[in-house]
């Protein structure tokens, strides 16, 4: 439903409302990594009958693409809630500032991606982050938390770069727990996967690397 909220007393701010249990499809319809569902406007987070704090996010689902370039809001007086944005098929990507949700879950399958800033970070086993190695703009994790093996998906990466490969796929603000899981990660590289290639939390950044010596042959 459009959200119209009146910002002191002169702004008036389009977008869709949202209760404590909603859930967005987005299915893959363009057929490659481009996204599928582009959200530019706020989304409002709110009870049907009240405006006052509450804990409330969404349900990402579908094999899509959903795209988050607005802001999260809720009540009057623009506070965030401290709801959860569960991933649960699919990618999001996040291209704003989204930390208002206390916490993202991302499952087995899913993926999560940007260049915005989000809140604390449950990688499931089996759960992705996809990473364009061409920009220079990183999401940023205020924690993360992964619990078992995962995989980064990388592009726009030279063929010719991989044996010197080190790309910082996200930067990590906060505490980081499992650690050692990431040494159960994969990585892929546009669409192929890479081996010998690791994962590593180091610095404040989670990175994907080549291992010092690495010989690496393309077919």
């Amino acid at each position: 439903f459009p959200a119209v909220v009146e910002q002191s007393g002169k702004d008036v701010l389009g977008g869709i409302t949202i209760g404590r249990n909603t859930e967005f499809r987005v299915e893959d319809v363009t057929g490659d990594a481009t996204s599928d569902g582009i959200f530019n406007c706020s989304v409002l987070a709110r009870t049907r009958d009240n405006w006052n704090q509450i804990a409330c996010g969404f349900r990402k689902t579908g094999a899509g693409t959903m795209e988050l370039n607005g802001t999260f809001l809720t009540g009057n007086d623009q506070k965030c809630p401290s709801g959860v944005i569960a991933v649960e098929a699919g990618e999001l990507k996040v291209n704003t500032d989204y930390r208002g949700p206390s916490q993202y879950t991302v499952v087995g399958g899913a993926y999560l991606s940007g260049t915005g800033r989000v809140s604390n970070v449950a990688f499931a086993s089996g759960a992705g982050v996809r990473v364009d190695a061409a920009k220079a703009d990183l999401l940023e994790l205020a924690t993360a938390d992964f619990a078992g093996a995962g995989v980064v998906e990388l592009s726009g990466v030279a063929p010719d770069a991989l044996e010197t490969l080190k790309v910082k796929c996200a930067k990590i603000t906060g505490t980081v727990k499992g650690k050692a899981n990431l040494a159960n990660w994969k990585v892929k590289v546009n669409g192929t996967e890479i081996p010998d290639l690791v994962v590593r939390a180091s610095g404040g950044f989670l990175e994907a690397m080549a291992p010092k010596g690495l010989f690496v042959v393309i077919r």
